[in-house]
């Protein structure tokens, strides 16, 4: 039997040895063939594991290859690679646009440069406001779609920006900071969260599932009236979709037609991940100092297993591969656990790790995260099997990041603060301003 080793490091060692070991010419730069790197949704999958299985991810000797920064200073989505590219949702905050439009934009860059090569505006709100979240990181492709979610609905866009329809979800700007809403797309049907566009509206918070050629509504799931609501990113197995809903729990839903399969209340803050059989999520009671992670059985939604720690602000994002668990906590730790039962396997201690999905792929986890107090942040890489740092690049700026990150290439990419989408390789030594590989 292959050894837990062996298994991550399967996850996307397969294309690494042809295009990446012939592109390591000494005293070059590595040129980009991204033939493998398709990456479509932050998370990765439909499941949102992070696990980039067979991407080619950076090793040892870890750098930044290029930085772009986003007009105005923009919130920036997670990256997602399609065709060669990086595609990024930017969004202009209220408080540095004042009582500016706040413009909605959707760009694509090139992977070898960071060049913007289509800056293109989807929406803009007219209105001046406090609220700060206009669109949410929740850009993904499929079927030569892009679809986001911004704060008058679902935008669908072909590949060159243009709108192929937009369905209003009466929904507004927001002031939460829970800022995932990553849409399903399966079967011909866009499943999209609400995710709160419904503060201080009298829209009904819930799912849309919506007809992926026109936008037309096929059903919907509300929320009940009696909790607060915020319907964060789904994820999809077998024909059921796993919402979590903050003050209410984890609800699987029936693809077809919405019905309601189960239905479990847990203290929820964060999107639900499945894989092993399980559906996992970040949970933090509203009246407790202590927060944790739930293991629920995905046909029945019973609890298999469930931790607790001091500290609230858990993280709100799970990744999961190879039999093992990976997770945020208290915003600092990188934690790795046993996915059957949720003992603990490492802990990799940080000052700041903010609530992207950590992403997986040749046996290393990789997150935006800041090692040391006072110290500079970046991207982080850690050793799946054991918890051991392997990697760590600034970013520019040394500012951190709530994003997931993308990885295919031989490259990683990742989206910081202050509207940063930048580019990342092994670098082992360098020469003139060359990497040497």
């Amino acid at each position: 039997m292959p050894s837990r080793r062996a298994l991550l490091a399967a996850l996307g060692a397969a294309g690494a040895a042809g295009a990446v070991g012939a592109a390591r010419v000494a005293g070059v730069r590595r040129p980009v063939g991204l033939s493998d790197a398709e990456w479509h949704r932050g998370a990765y999958d439909r499941q949102r594991t992070g696990n980039g299985r067979e991407r080619d991810a950076p090793g040892p000797g870890l750098t930044r290859r290029w930085a772009t920064d986003v007009p105005d200073d923009a919130h920036s989505s997670s990256p997602i690679l399609v065709d060669g590219s990086v595609h990024v949702v930017a969004a202009v905050p209220s408080t540095r646009a004042g009582d500016r439009p706040r413009p909605v934009r959707f760009l694509r860059l090139d992977a070898a440069s960071g060049a913007v090569e289509l800056d293109s505006l989807v929406t803009r709100h007219e209105s001046p406001g406090t609220s700060d979240a206009v669109a949410w990181d929740s850009l993904v492709y499929a079927d030569g779609t892009f679809y986001l979610l911004a704060f008058d609905g679902v935008h669908a866009l072909a590949p060159d920006g243009t709108e192929r329809w937009h369905r209003p979800l009466g929904g507004a700007p927001s002031n939460s900071n829970l800022a995932t809403a990553h849409p399903v797309v399966v079967d011909g049907s866009v499943y999209a969260p609400t995710a709160s566009t419904t503060w201080h509206t009298d829209a009904s918070e819930g799912l849309y599932a919506l007809d992926a050629a026109t936008g037309d509504v096929r059903w919907r799931y509300e929320v009940p009236n009696d909790v607060r609501g915020w319907t964060f990113a789904p994820s999809y197995a077998d024909g059921t979709l796993y919402c979590s809903v903050l003050d209410l729990g984890v609800v699987a839903l029936d693809t077809a037609d919405g019905t309601v399969q189960w239905e479990r209340r847990v203290p929820v803050t964060g999107p639900p991940t499945v894989g092993e059989g399980r559906v996992f999520a970040s949970v933090e009671p509203s009246d407790s100092d202590r927060s944790g992670v739930v293991g629920l059985d995905m046909g029945t939604g019973k609890p298999d297993w469930r931790t607790e720690a001091d500290g609230t602000w858990l993280g709100r994002s799970v990744a999961t591969a190879g039999g093992l668990v990976f997770h945020r906590e208290r915003l600092s730790d990188i934690v790795c656990r046993e996915a059957a039962t949720g003992e603990e396997r490492w802990r990799h201690g940080l000052a700041f790790s903010g609530l992207g999905t950590p992403a997986i792929a040749d046996g290393r986890v990789y997150a935006l995260a800041r090692p040391e107090e006072k110290g500079p942040s970046g991207l982080l890489a850690i050793d799946a099997e054991s918890g051991d740092r392997v990697g760590f690049a600034r970013t520019r700026y040394e500012t951190g990041g709530d994003t997931s990150v993308a990885l295919g290439g031989g490259l990683a990419f990742a989206t910081s603060s202050y509207g940063v989408v930048q580019c990342f390789e092994s670098c082992l030594a360098g020469a003139e301003g060359h990497c040497l590989h």
